[in-house]
This record gives structure tokens, C-alpha cells and sequence, in this order.
């Protein structure tokens, strides 16, 4: 059996187990959270093909929030406007 080990920072550890064509991927973190996926090396292969193919297509959260807030500030924009014209037909009509 070959393992590799990995540490992202002091407590969250990355563990690669492999024996013949199977492999167990072990996440953990101290005092949090530990999580493990056992495949083939295919079921390996093709989560890193999706990944890598969808890592930068996604639309991120901030993306998102970022294009709320460009919503609400065009509509609070058109908001206005309607208002003013109104008030401008309001007063046109005196």
C-alpha cells in the first residue's frame, strides 16, 4: 500500500491511500471535520476531469452579490426616474 500525506496548514491534513487500482482520499481537519472517499482510480480520474473542467465556469457567490447589487442599483436608478417624471407630468398638468 502506498500513502501520501499532506498538510494545507496545521490542522487540516490531506491523506492519499493506494492499493492496486484503488484509492481512499482522507480529508481532516483537527477538531472539525474528517472526510473520506474510497474509489477506483476511474472514479478519481473523473472527478478531477469535472473539477478542472468546472473550477473556473462557476459563477462565484461575490459574482453573484455583485451583480445583485448592480440590479438594485438600476432599479433604485429607474425608480428615480419614474418618480421624476411624475412629479414632472404632475406638474405640467397644473
Amino acid at each position: 500500500m502506498l500513502t501520501s500525506e499532506l498538510y494545507a496548514d496545521k490542522e487540516t491534513q490531506l491523506t492519499m491511500d493506494q492499493q492496486d487500482d484503488r484509492f481512499c482520499l482522507k480529508l481532516s481537519q483537527l477538531f472539525n471535520y474528517d472526510l473520506s472517499i474510497v474509489g477506483q482510480r476511474e472514479v478519481f480520474e473523473k472527478l478531477l476531469e469535472l473539477i478542472e473542467k468546472n473550477l473556473y465556469d462557476e459563477t462565484t457567490t461575490n459574482e453573484l452579490y455583485e451583480k445583485l447589487v448592480e440590479k438594485e442599483l438600476l432599479l433604485e436608478q429607474a425608480e428615480s426616474q419614474i418618480q421624476s417624471l411624475e412629479d414632472r407630468i404632475e406638474f405640467l398638468q397644473r
